[in-house]
């Protein structure tokens, strides 16, 4: 939506991801959780910036768009322990 007010316009549409960010160069997105693109703002156009082996959990760039910072799942790990006697 235009900042100054109108009508609604869909930038992105399919599999964009959850996690997001927005600065004056475009719209960071992670479709499928495991690469990194960019929607230019002036050009209007989505490109890669990254391809990623783990999954990506949260996302984050600097206000000059010099740096993206993402959280990853490195391991996870669950244990089934069986206990005795438990009230």
């Amino acid at each position: 939506m235009p900042a100054k007010g109108g009508e609604e316009q869909r930038v992105l549409s399919g599999n964009v991801g959850q996690f997001f960010a927005v600065t004056s160069t475009g719209v960071y997105f992670a479709p499928g959780g495991k690469e990194i693109q960019l929607l230019g703002s002036a050009t209007g156009r989505t490109r890669t910036l990254a391809v990623l082996e783990r999954g990506i959990l949260g996302l984050a760039v600097s206000s000059d768009d010099a740096y993206i910072v993402w959280g990853q799942t490195d391991q996870f790990n669950q244990d089934l322990m069986l206990v005795e006697g438990f009230r």
